[in-house]
């Protein structure tokens, strides 16, 4: 499974969240909106942007590319690294929004 399914498949999981649930709790959307917040508050080189790009990951190979370690910080990924930082910031009312304007460059 690539980064972008990944990531697609968390936010259909807070969908089903919201679905099954419509009043809360919302675990995988609070879990997304608060790694989120402290990978933004700590920036790239924090532990905490590590713990946030885990839950789009399955390998050391892909953390590598979205810590970055691997030193693809190019302009489109480091942008789409930001919108999905941002994304995660939205919490159950728009993080269906997860993926938005983040594209397959991560996936590379």
């Amino acid at each position: 499974m690539s980064v972008k399914e990944k990531i697609n498949a968390k936010r259909e999981a807070i969908l089903k969240e919201k679905q099954q649930f419509p009043n809360g709790p919302f675990q995988i959307a609070d879990e997304v909106q608060e790694k989120a917040m402290k990978a933004m508050v700590g920036g790239q080189t924090s532990p905490d942007w590590e713990v946030y790009m885990k839950l789009f990951t399955s390998d050391t190979k892909e953390l590598d590319r979205m810590i970055p370690k691997d030193n693809h910080k190019e302009h489109n990924r480091q942008q789409a690294r930001a919108y999905l930082v941002r994304n995660g910031m939205c919490g159950i009312g728009t993080t269906w929004h997860l993926a938005d304007n983040v594209t397959d460059v991560l996936d590379y």
